[in-house]
């Protein structure tokens, strides 16, 4: 909420429950990385109630076609760099209660929502069919193998935000600064890469795995070259993208996640789907023109998904992430 002042705009945010650690959040990363968040003028943590002053103008508004790339090769590295220095106070974060999606506690997450039947409403409107949680429970040696070879890279698990694509990034003073941390976690760095590179693809209708989005990739991975080498590193986003996918929760239960509502660009493709390595074909959602650069409800990804039989195909596929917020938003 916009609140007009003698000093300027400032801007009121209340969260919901799930994500009532921002308040929180925010007072540590302005402490620690001064000029990459927002500037806070008040917080009531206990209310999870923020005031914060004007970000400037949404990198959203700066990205009309892949020529204006650049600004994401240029923030890339600097949210890296935010990401290492955070990694040796993980403590602390969690101490403010920024959600543990560590590698080596998602497995447990994941089974604990697998044995939820209620939030996954099997076989009832707006759930999960029989079939898609036998292939889902079926996944779990997968998911959890490809955690482990994640972690044997030896990259520190640290702050990442799960949510971070052009909305979310503003720029004032030829700064760029990162909004909205409720949908953080700690966990592997790489993880965030999986939302903003499906989120690029959708906006600007470049194809999965094409060269620029190759090219923002290693831009993230450019302050990691300590943890491995660029084959190595690449190999380490694959694998992350295997074991963190907030997309199928999404799926699985289609309008029960308050905070993403239809055609979210969470649903956009990043990699191949398994079956486009079979020969199948491969599409690639497009953006409608609707109003405020929103998505039509019958031109989203989501829909697109669904009306070309890849609904299932989703479920399947290697990745997911079904961790503690991500089932608390579910059961609504």
């Amino acid at each position: 909420m916009r609140v007009p002042t003698s000093a300027g705009d400032l801007y009121f945010k209340a969260n919901a429950s799930p994500h009532a650690f921002e308040a929180a959040l925010l007072v540590i990363l302005e402490r620690r990385q001064p000029g990459r968040v927002p500037e806070v003028v008040a917080t009531d943590p206990k209310r999870a109630w923020l005031l914060m002053r004007d970000g400037g103008t949404r990198l959203r508004e700066q990205l009309t076609s892949a020529a204006d790339l650049f600004h994401w090769e240029e923030l890339l590295p600097t949210y890296a760099e935010l990401q290492l220095s955070l990694a040796p106070h993980v403590d602390e974060l969690l101490g403010a209660g920024v959600p543990d999606e560590r590698l080596a506690v998602l497995p447990a997450h994941l089974e604990e929502l697998l044995a939820d039947r209620d939030a996954l409403l099997i076989d009832l409107p707006n759930g999960v069919t029989s079939e898609q949680y036998r292939q889902l429970c079926e996944l779990v040696p997968e998911f959890v193998a490809a955690g482990d070879r994640l972690a044997s890279f030896g990259i520190p698990e640290t702050l990442q935000h799960d949510d971070f694509h052009d909305g979310n990034i503003f720029i004032r003073d030829g700064r760029y600064l990162f909004f909205d941390w409720g949908d953080s976690c700690i966990s592997h760095p790489f993880h965030t890469m999986v939302v903003t590179l499906r989120a690029i693809a959708h906006s600007l209708e470049l194809p999965p795995g094409g060269p620029d989005l190759v090219r923002l990739r290693d831009a993230h991975l450019e302050p990691f070259s300590q943890y491995g080498s660029h084959e190595e590193l690449a190999a380490a986003v694959d694998l992350a993208a295997r074991s963190e996918q907030p997309p199928v929760a999404q799926d699985l239960v289609p309008g029960r996640i308050r905070d993403r509502p239809p055609g979210h660009a969470h649903s956009a493709p990043l990699l191949p789907r398994r079956d486009s390595l079979r020969g199948g074909r491969q599409t690639v959602p497009r953006k409608s023109g609707g109003a405020n650069g929103k998505e039509a409800a019958g031109d989203s990804p989501r829909n697109a998904a669904s009306a070309t039989g890849e609904e299932s195909i989703r479920v399947s596929e290697g990745g997911l992430r079904m961790s503690h917020h991500v089932a608390a938003r579910i059961r609504g």
